[in-house]
């Protein structure tokens, strides 16, 4: 049963020390600071450093001095706020951001249903933008809020092929660590971490992991992605809560980061992989439709085969 923080001790009367049973402020109200300072760093602060050194057009935002303010982003706007408010706040950082090394096997199970989830969730989005589609056709104001975000989706488009376009063997390596390997630690420290662990000591686990997935998912403001991402989010949480380790979640971020550098730098039509909406046909909807209901089947066994390790594991 979680602790009730509803009515906590006045700490500045309290002769017991800062810990994680007797934080500085109630857990929900920490999720909230920590919330609220990552949001002001990362819209306002951000923009403004943004604005200062690239301007107002997008275009300008190019190659190697983006990558590297999409790094120190990442850095100064997550990781640290994440640290710093767990130890002032909780004292033991170790234990709310979850710093234990997991068992090999568990980077295994998730690998495997991660490699499961992508496509499935590339499936959803072909048929969520069908869907869209046809509601633009029968409804004047979704089309026009459609041509709105796909507009702004094309300029978001080119900073992004900007970051993601090499030039040479080290602009590839530059690019695995801005897009892949950093966004895994940062993110992961503050939302699995920080967040999710404050909101799982106010109310179940799940719930936790549930509020800290919406979050995630509404955070990366990307209409068309908001589901894959939150969806994502969940899966990262599902596995904290089994191995009680931020470094299996990382594993798990960056791998789907990974993937999706992969695939662009592979990709002929790099520009298409970049797009959150495009036109569907019907033969692409029914073709999503089958894989996306076989993907299901095979996610939820594989889910089934996770929890039931676990639990024989936990009983063991």
């Amino acid at each position: 049963m979680n602790k009730d923080f509803s009515n906590p001790p006045d700490t500045g009367n309290n002769l017991k020390p800062i810990s994680i049973n007797n934080p500085r402020y109630p857990p929900l109200k920490a999720a909230f600071i920590g919330l609220g300072v990552v949001l002001f760093l990362n819209i306002v602060v951000a923009s403004v450093l943004h604005l200062l050194i690239f301007g107002f057009k997008p275009s300008n935002a190019m190659g190697l001095p983006v990558r590297l303010l999409q790094m120190a982003n990442q850095l100064w706007f997550f990781l640290l706020p994440a640290l710093a408010l767990s130890l002032y706040i909780f004292k033991d950082v170790s234990r709310i951001i979850r710093f234990r090394l997991p068992e090999y096997r568990d980077f295994g199970v998730f690998s495997i249903g991660l490699f499961v989830l992508i496509p499935l969730l590339n499936s959803f989005m072909v048929l969520q933008n069908y869907c869209i589609q046809l509601l633009a056709d029968r409804n004047s104001t979704v089309k026009q809020l459609l041509d709105y975000l796909s507009k702004l989706d094309i300029e978001v488009q080119g900073v992004y092929s900007s970051i993601l376009t090499p030039n040479n063997f080290l602009d590839v390596i530059i690019i695995i660590a801005v897009v892949a390997i950093t966004p895994a630690i940062c993110e992961e420290v503050f939302f699995r971490g920080f967040l999710q662990k404050s909101l799982e000591l106010r109310y179940s686990k799940y719930a936790g992991a549930l509020i800290t997935a919406i979050v995630f998912g509404l955070l990366h403001m990307n209409p068309f992605a908001t589901i894959p991402l939150v969806t994502l989010g969940l899966y990262f949480g599902y596995a904290i809560i089994k191995t009680d380790s931020i470094f299996v979640s990382m594993l798990l971020h960056f791998l789907n980061n990974m993937f999706a550098v992969t695939v662009f730098l592979l990709a002929s039509n790099k520009e298409k992989e970049l797009e959150t909406f495009s036109p569907v046909s019907l033969a692409e909807f029914q073709f999503a439709a089958k894989s996306f209901l076989s993907l299901a089947i095979l996610f939820g066994i594989v889910l089934f085969i996770i929890n039931r390790y676990y639990s024989i594991k936990q009983k063991s």
